[in-house]
């Protein structure tokens, strides 16, 4: 008999291995990028990302989270069949959004003369958004059962694909923009999941029109159709500081806090990787305890509310170093934005537990409730502190955000 305690620790260090990886492949792009386009131009490829991440959180918040949170539902023998026609309805509904996308270009250029940049500069947005979620289907269906390998498998072809795109960029084309970025982003994301889909021997036997509809319609009626409302909140609480920084700093502010955030990749993409390998495990707990895992919840914030002070205690003393060594002379008041990126981390974490609890017990309702008002916060303050402080506003306001996030949680929850 396997032991759960380490399962549980094999799951956690292939978890740590594998966003290690993906973190170092981040931060390395993320720093070919600060250090290869103009400042403006580093400000639209973050606003182009964050376009992507938004797009692709209403596919996550329709498909993956609740093939995740329902996998448990299924009689054992029927899981991989659930898992591909999932994918099935997945990749049906980004090949019509692609389409629909492409069709609106089409129409964008006859109609309002689109030029070449504002072309290929949506088309690069696309196959971001596209790629990152195909990618992230294969990296959560690994997690849920729990077969952690395959996410590591995906994430290192998807390390290399970056690598290998961006020199074979520097080597043809010198003249990088937001929109090739973006595309290299895209593209190696795309890669990932092909290795991913490889890895996981669907068989398309269990791919019946019928059953696909009904695990769509599941997804959508059983707590989707919410977690969407909730992405989409979510999206204006998390992305105020980009939303607001663009209209009161223009690119180059927007451009300034990413640089800044860019010492802070680790724990940011650390933390939801720790999500995926906690969300599948509490929701086993809960069938078998009811709604009473909230002393669970609480350990596992302390676990990342740790984890990242840890992380902030090391890389503290050696901030000036890195900055004189990985970024440009360009970007301005960078070390009191990664301030502020200190203290919006900090609360990420402490979020990122109690939102586990919520989606275990599949309180979309309430979520989205609570991120609605936080994301309302997160705007005004945003405006606020980047009015009167400059690009360290938006972290501060970010912050804020998931203050009262957590603190309506911890007020349904008494």
């Amino acid at each position: 008999m396997v032991n759960r305690g380490s399962s549980i620790r094999r799951a956690i260090s292939l978890s740590i291995l594998n966003q290690g990886l993906s973190s170092a492949a981040n931060f390395i792009f993320g720093l070919y990028l600060v250090r290869t386009l103009v400042p403006v131009e580093f400000g639209i490829y973050g606003i182009g990302f964050a376009i992507s991440l938004f797009v692709a959180g209403i596919g996550n918040s329709i498909f993956l989270t609740q093939m995740v949170v329902n996998y448990g539902d299924r009689i054992v023998n029927e899981r991989r069949e659930y898992l591909c026609r999932m994918f099935a309805g997945l990749l049906t509904a980004c090949v019509l959004v692609s389409l629909v996308t492409c069709l609106t270009l089409i129409v964008a250029v006859n109609l309002f003369e689109f030029n070449e940049s504002n072309i290929t500069l949506c088309l690069g947005t696309l196959i971001a958004s596209v790629g990152f979620l195909l990618k992230d289907f294969f990296v959560r269906q690994a997690y849920t059962e729990q077969n952690e390998g395959n996410a590591l498998l995906v994430n290192i072809a998807v390390a290399f694909s970056i690598l290998v795109l961006c020199f074979w960029q520097h080597l043809t084309s010198p003249a990088v923009n937001a929109a090739y970025a973006l595309s290299i982003y895209g593209i190696s994301n795309l890669i990932g999941s092909i290795l991913g889909l490889a890895r996981a021997r669907f068989k398309t036997a269990s791919l019946v029109f019928s059953k696909i509809k009904a695990d769509v319609n599941e997804a959508w009626f059983g707590g989707g159709g919410w977690y969407l409302l909730v992405t989409i909140a979510n999206a204006i609480q998390t992305q105020a500081h980009t939303i607001v920084g663009a209209v009161l700093l223009g690119p180059l502010g927007v451009a300034t806090m990413n640089a800044a955030r860019l010492l802070l990749t680790p724990p940011l993409v650390l933390l939801p990787a720790l999500n995926q390998v906690f969300l599948p495990r509490m929701v086993e707990r809960k069938k078998l305890e009811g709604d009473n895992i909230s002393t669970t919840g609480l350990q596992i914030t302390f676990l990342l509310v740790g984890l990242t002070l840890l992380y902030i205690a090391i890389l503290f003393p050696m901030m000036d170093w890195l900055f004189e060594f990985v970024i440009k002379s360009d970007y301005k008041d960078l070390n009191i934005s990664t301030y502020g990126w200190f203290v919006a981390v900090l609360f990420i974490a402490v979020r990122s537990g109690f939102a586990l609890e919520n989606h275990a017990k599949k309180e979309f309702k309430k979520f989205f409730y609570a991120t609605l008002v936080a994301g309302f916060a997160s705007v005004v303050a945003s405006w606020i502190f980047i009015f009167y402080l400059g690009a360290v506003g938006g972290p501060l306001g970010l912050a804020l955000g998931e203050f009262v996030l957590v603190f309506i949680i911890i007020k349904y929850k008494t």
